[in-house]
């Protein structure tokens, strides 16, 4: 019969063994085993009892599964540092392109197919998650067979240079954004003021008819031209302040959301366009497509505007 400190070597032996392959185990085994009497020994020789002694030993090695796998060589992390950096840096650029790409496409096959706005976000969230998740498992799967499989990296961390350091980012805002946004902002302004005499052809003798109710010119016109011309004067103060800023960026999400919000709304009650407009362009071949206009103008406004908000807190809190 075993006694107790036999019986407590064995079990730990035995746990460390299952971790290691099965041609190193005799070896293994026997050093273990050496390792483990010569301690036990030692601290015996101090005056501890052999239990004692046997136990304070085995608890100093710690962990059987730890153990084996310093003697077997097989990391006990899923990607070590070697691999870590192009691993982070891949699935971060394939998060950031296919991801949006993804939801994008998505969201417009959606709302040609003539759903409500509400399903095409739903779809193409829904979309964009799963092609997120798909993402990381397999690249993190791939790496994490690369990193059992004795690859060796592209560069190693010896290799590494001070040239190889990246130029720090420029985080003013440059004169050629602040055009495009004011070049964008004032097409918009210009469409509203325009619209109301729109000409079906380039005879000035027809009659005019506007693109967007005419009921809105009374208030919604002029206010969206309000928060337009606002937007592009914080795009001024925004480029002579040089960055972002904390104010900036609320600023902007009030404004933001005071185009958007009433858009998106006139746009799903079909209180936006002309009614006059729609039956003069809705001949056979374009009927489809001005029913799927209110649809598809609200999923670009929300887009954009979620996306310029973004963009602001991200640029003032960085």
């Amino acid at each position: 019969m075993k006694t107790t400190s036999e019986s407590m070597t064995d079990r730990y032996v035995a746990a460390a063994l299952k971790g290691v392959p099965e041609d190193q185990r005799t070896d293994v085994s026997a050093e273990l085993r050496g390792s483990i009497a010569d301690a036990v020994d030692a601290r015996i020789d101090r005056g501890e009892g052999a239990d004692v002694a046997e136990r304070a030993v085995l608890t100093e090695l710690g962990d059987p599964t730890r153990l084996a796998a310093e003697y077997a060589g097989r990391p006990l992390y899923l990607i070590g540092p070697a691999f870590y950096p192009d691993y982070a840096r891949l699935l971060k650029v394939l998060l950031s392109i296919v991801v949006p790409v993804i939801a994008v496409v998505v969201g417009a096959a959606t709302a040609m197919s003539g759903d409500d706005p509400w399903q095409v976000l739903i779809s193409a969230a829904s979309s964009a998650f799963s092609v997120g998740v798909q993402l990381a498992f397999w690249v993190t799967l791939v790496f994490a067979l690369l990193e059992r499989g004795g690859v060796q990296p592209r560069r190693s961390a010896s290799s590494w240079d001070v040239s190889d350091l990246p130029a720090l980012p420029d985080r003013r805002v440059g004169l050629g954004e602040t055009i495009a946004s004011i070049a964008g902002l004032a097409l918009l302004i210009w469409f509203l003021i325009w619209q109301p005499g729109y000409r079906a052809s380039l005879d000035q003798a027809t009659a005019a008819v506007p693109i967007l109710d005419p009921a809105l010119s009374t208030f919604w016109i002029p206010f969206l031209v309000t928060v337009l011309l606002a937007s592009i004067t914080l795009e001024i103060v925004k480029y002579r302040k040089g960055r972002w800023t904390v104010p900036l960026a609320a600023l902007n999400t009030v404004l933001s959301l005071a185009f958007a919000a009433p858009a998106i709304w006139l746009t799903t009650s079909a209180q936006l366009f002309n009614p006059a407009f729609l039956a003069a362009t809705s001949g056979e071949a374009l009927l489809s497509l001005v029913d799927l206009l209110p649809t598809l103008i609200a999923w670009i406004i929300a887009v954009v505007c979620v996306a310029d908000i973004t963009e602001g807190w991200w640029k003032a809190l960085r």
